[in-house]
């Protein structure tokens, strides 16, 4: 996946899952017997999560329950750990030398690195909203604001840039949702000012951290 660890591209993502969770609930209750006078068949039983994680499997999906920090020590931690298992991941990414750049190491690595990125984010904000203990609702919001600034950076690691394009420049023969993924990526790098001079990308990248911490 691209880095979609941009603050602007996770917030899409957390509501993304929530409508996730409500056609998933929708598809449960379709699945129940509308007719009470008519015996239930075995069918019609509403699925359970481990029926939806079977069916999921052939489309590469993932659903899992989360598990939600319930402390100011364990959101830190939460946030201190996505942070550096992405960075040593984007690390493996641009020591790739040129000859051995692959969809799997390079394209396919960053939409796993944003998976789990993105996972963080949606739980962190939904208890920075929602969470009836104050301190924990600013643990979750100062982890938030250190997430969001630390990922808009990541769109500007040089070394990540140069695999991924050098990549893309091998005009991969790809199809479906990997030859999306590889357009979505690429295109992705514009806005974050990728074909400016340096000075004026990396004025791009302080408005876009200094816009992060305002907006949280």
């Amino acid at each position: 996946m691209k880095p979609r660890a941009a603050a602007s591209n996770l917030r899409g993502m957390l509501k993304t899952s929530l409508c996730l969770l409500a056609l998933l609930i929708m598809a449960t209750s379709c699945s129940t017997n509308s007719d009470p006078t008519k015996p239930r068949s075995a069918s019609a039983s509403p699925k359970t999560v481990a029926d939806f994680q079977k069916a999921g499997d052939k489309f590469k999906d993932v659903l899992r329950l989360p598990e939600f920090e319930t402390t100011p020590e364990a959101i830190k931690a939460t946030a201190d750990r996505t942070m550096a298992t992405a960075d040593a991941g984007f690390d493996a990414i641009g020591r790739l030398p040129a000859g051995q750049v692959r969809f799997a190491n390079t394209v396919g690595a960053l939409d796993d690195i944003g998976f789990q990125i993105a996972g963080t984010m949606n739980r962190l904000l939904l208890i920075k909203e929602t969470s009836t203990n104050a301190t924990v609702r600013e643990a979750a919001t100062e982890a938030v604001k250190r997430l969001e600034e630390w990922s808009v950076g990541l769109d500007y690691r040089e070394d990540v840039y140069r695999a991924v394009k050098a990549y893309a420049d091998t005009k991969p023969k790809l199809t479906g949702e990997d030859a999306r993924l590889l357009e979505f990526t690429m295109r992705d790098y514009r806005p974050a000012g990728r074909a400016l001079p340096k000075a004026k990308r990396d004025e791009v990248e302080r408005l876009r951290k200094e816009l992060t911490a305002v907006s949280t």
